[in-house]
Protein backbone atom coordinates (compact mmCIF):
# COMPACT_ATOMS: atom_id res chain seq x y z
CA UNK A 1 0.00 0.00 0.00
CA UNK A 2 1.34 3.42 -0.93
CA UNK A 3 1.26 5.94 1.88
CA UNK A 4 -0.04 9.37 0.97
CA UNK A 5 2.12 12.08 2.51
CA UNK A 6 2.08 15.81 1.90
CA UNK A 7 4.65 17.88 3.72
CA UNK A 8 3.16 21.28 2.91
CA UNK A 9 -0.33 22.66 3.43
CA UNK A 10 -3.46 20.83 2.26
CA UNK A 11 -6.63 22.88 2.08
CA UNK A 12 -9.98 21.30 1.22
CA UNK A 13 -12.12 23.95 2.94
CA UNK A 14 -15.39 25.28 1.47
CA UNK A 15 -16.06 22.21 -0.69
CA UNK A 16 -19.21 20.73 0.89
CA UNK A 17 -17.24 17.57 1.73
CA UNK A 18 -19.08 14.93 3.75
CA UNK A 19 -15.96 12.87 4.50
CA UNK A 20 -12.18 13.04 4.21
CA UNK A 21 -11.62 9.79 2.33
CA UNK A 22 -8.60 10.13 0.07
CA UNK A 23 -6.86 12.74 2.22
CA UNK A 24 -3.12 12.37 2.89
CA UNK A 25 -2.14 10.14 5.83
CA UNK A 26 0.53 12.56 7.03
CA UNK A 27 0.49 16.28 6.42
CA UNK A 28 1.89 19.67 7.39
CA UNK A 29 -1.11 21.97 7.94
CA UNK A 30 -4.55 20.52 7.14
CA UNK A 31 -7.61 22.69 6.60
CA UNK A 32 -11.07 21.17 6.17
CA UNK A 33 -13.17 24.04 7.51
CA UNK A 34 -16.64 25.03 6.30
CA UNK A 35 -17.65 21.62 4.93
CA UNK A 36 -20.39 19.13 5.88
CA UNK A 37 -18.22 16.74 7.89
CA UNK A 38 -19.91 14.70 10.61
CA UNK A 39 -16.90 12.50 11.44
CA UNK A 40 -13.16 12.20 10.86
CA UNK A 41 -13.22 9.12 8.65
CA UNK A 42 -10.34 9.35 6.20
CA UNK A 43 -8.54 12.15 8.02
CA UNK A 44 -4.73 12.23 8.30
CA UNK A 45 -3.28 10.28 11.24
CA UNK A 46 -0.51 12.79 11.81
CA UNK A 47 -0.64 16.56 11.34
CA UNK A 48 2.66 18.36 11.73
CA UNK A 49 1.06 21.78 12.09
CA UNK A 50 -2.47 23.17 12.35
CA UNK A 51 -5.57 21.01 11.88
CA UNK A 52 -8.60 23.18 11.13
CA UNK A 53 -11.96 21.41 10.98
CA UNK A 54 -14.01 24.36 12.19
CA UNK A 55 -17.55 25.09 10.99
CA UNK A 56 -18.65 21.50 10.32
CA UNK A 57 -21.11 19.09 11.98
CA UNK A 58 -18.59 17.19 14.11
CA UNK A 59 -19.60 15.92 17.55
CA UNK A 60 -17.00 13.29 18.58
CA UNK A 61 -13.26 12.78 18.23
CA UNK A 62 -13.33 9.21 16.89
CA UNK A 63 -10.98 8.58 13.94
CA UNK A 64 -9.30 11.97 14.21
CA UNK A 65 -5.51 12.42 13.94
CA UNK A 66 -3.58 10.88 16.82
CA UNK A 67 -0.99 13.65 16.84
CA UNK A 68 -1.44 17.35 16.08
CA UNK A 69 1.72 19.36 16.69
CA UNK A 70 0.06 22.75 16.11
CA UNK A 71 -3.37 24.22 16.75
CA UNK A 72 -6.45 21.98 16.61
CA UNK A 73 -9.32 24.26 15.61
CA UNK A 74 -12.66 22.52 16.09
CA UNK A 75 -14.66 25.66 16.75
CA UNK A 76 -18.28 25.97 15.67
CA UNK A 77 -19.16 22.28 15.66
CA UNK A 78 -21.41 20.19 17.94
CA UNK A 79 -19.03 18.97 20.65
CA UNK A 80 -20.36 18.59 24.20
CA UNK A 81 -17.37 16.80 25.77
CA UNK A 82 -13.60 16.41 25.52
CA UNK A 83 -14.04 12.61 25.74
CA UNK A 84 -11.89 10.81 23.19
CA UNK A 85 -9.64 13.77 22.48
CA UNK A 86 -6.15 12.57 21.48
CA UNK A 87 -3.44 12.82 24.12
CA UNK A 88 -1.14 15.13 22.18
CA UNK A 89 -2.43 18.43 20.87
CA UNK A 90 -0.28 21.54 21.19
CA UNK A 91 -3.17 24.03 21.46
CA UNK A 92 -6.88 24.02 20.60
CA UNK A 93 -9.74 26.35 19.77
CA UNK A 94 -13.23 25.17 20.72
CA UNK A 95 -15.27 28.39 20.52
CA UNK A 96 -18.90 27.98 19.49
CA UNK A 97 -19.37 24.41 20.74
CA UNK A 98 -22.09 23.65 23.33
CA UNK A 99 -19.59 22.89 26.16
CA UNK A 100 -17.79 26.22 26.33
CA UNK A 101 -17.30 29.58 24.79
CA UNK A 102 -13.68 30.48 25.63
CA UNK A 103 -11.52 31.03 22.59
CA UNK A 104 -8.58 28.68 23.06
CA UNK A 105 -7.16 26.17 25.47
CA UNK A 106 -3.98 24.26 26.01
CA UNK A 107 -2.45 21.97 28.62
CA UNK A 108 -5.25 22.28 31.20
CA UNK A 109 -7.78 20.94 28.72
CA UNK A 110 -5.42 18.18 27.56
CA UNK A 111 -5.38 16.96 31.15
CA UNK A 112 -9.18 17.17 31.35
CA UNK A 113 -9.48 15.13 28.17
CA UNK A 114 -7.23 12.42 29.59
CA UNK A 115 -9.30 12.06 32.74
CA UNK A 116 -12.58 11.88 30.78
CA UNK A 117 -11.43 8.92 28.67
Amino acid sequence: MVQKKVFDDYDCSHNRLENLKGAPEAIGNFKAAHNNLSDFEGSPQMVDGTFDCSHNNLSDFEKMPLNISGIFDFSHNKYTSFKGLPLYIEKMNHTGNPFGQSSSSNLAFKRAARTER
